[in-house]
């Protein structure tokens, strides 16, 4: 996770500074840095955002530290696109504005809200598979 340092050198931060950003120790953020653990998922998204970076090269699988192109805003920019004159969705574009509301909730939850959430949609889908 040597990434992790050199992103945070780059933006001119000291260790203390960043640490206290994240909500953890300075010596947690030292063995992230070193390597010796690794960080949770939360704060590995955190980073990502904050160094505006992708989250595969901050974990050192990619080279290119671009980010991927925000999903909510590619969905958002083809539903603008498939809309007609009058501002109806074209016949054949088969999304509905709520999946995007649903997608956009589920990002800013916590991953344990998110698993009550997948728990609870997974519920829901049985429920209406079984009333078929």
């Amino acid at each position: 996770m040597n990434r992790i340092g050199l992103l945070r050198k780059k933006k001119g931060l000291r260790q203390i500074d960043f640490a206290k950003r994240l909500n953890i120790t300075q010596a947690t953020l030292s063995n992230w840095e070193r390597g010796l653990h690794d960080p949770d998922s939360e704060a590995l998204n955190f980073m990502a955002d904050f160094f505006n970076v992708n989250l595969d090269f901050l974990l050192g699988r990619i080279d290119d530290p671009t980010p991927y192109i925000n999903s909510i805003e590619t969905i958002e920019n083809a539903i603008e696109k498939t809309k007609g004159p009058d501002g109806s969705v074209v016949d054949g574009f088969d999304i509905n504005i709520n999946e995007v509301e649903l997608k956009k909730i589920f990002r800013i939850l916590s991953s344990e809200d998110k698993d009550k959430l997948t728990v609870f949609a997974q519920f829901l889908r049985d429920r209406a598979n079984n009333a078929k």
